[in-house]
Formats: structure tokens, sequence, C-alpha cells
């Protein structure tokens, strides 16, 4: 980290919190590189076998796969929906007893 710094502020020309900032980011982000190598790897392997070979497995967990990400999507969809009720339940529970009180029943 501390060659990274000294190589970029002599690239760069300065000392300032930016540059940290920029050192930082970067040394983050050549993190993913190898991650990004995997799962291109892991990617090229399930076309080789689905699409050269036709085993059907890799085809059966890509579609396990899309199920599940399906399934979580839709459940946060439905915790969001169930949010906005329950605001807009206590909205018109407020609403309904101002009206009560104004109108004078």
């Amino acid at each position: 980290m501390c060659d990274r710094w000294a190589m970029n502020a002599r690239h760069i020309g300065g000392d300032q919190v930016g540059l940290l900032l920029y050192a930082v980011l970067n040394l983050i982000v050549d993190g993913y590189v190898p991650v990004l190598d995997a799962i291109s790897e892991e990617i090229d392997t399930l076309e080789d076998r689905i699409f050269v070979r036709f085993d059907a497995r890799p085809q059966q967990r890509v579609f396990e796969l899309l199920s599940s990400a399906l399934d979580s999507y839709l459940s946060m969809s439905s915790n969001r929906l169930n949010l906005v009720m329950r605001r807009l339940t206590a909205s018109s529970i407020i609403l309904m007893a101002m009206t009560l009180v104004a109108v004078g029943v």
C-alpha cells in the first residue's frame, strides 16, 4: 500500500487526501480481478458443458439458481408491499380519527 502511495504520488503529483482515496479504491478494485477471473472460468466451464457436450445437469443447476433468484426477488417485493400497506393503514387511521374529531361525531 505504501509503495503504491509513493508511486501514485510521483505519477499524479501531490500528497492530498484524494490521492489516498484513489490508492485505497485502486487496491480494493485490484482485489476484484481474481474473483472476476474465477467467475469467468466457471461461466466458460458451464457453457462448455451445456452447449458443447449437451450435459443436462448444468442446465438444471442454472434453472435452480434462476428459480432461487426469482423467489428472492418476489419475497423482497412482497416485503416492500407489506411496508407500504402498513404505512397506508396507519395514515388512514390517523386521518380517519382527525376527520371524526373535525366532524364532531
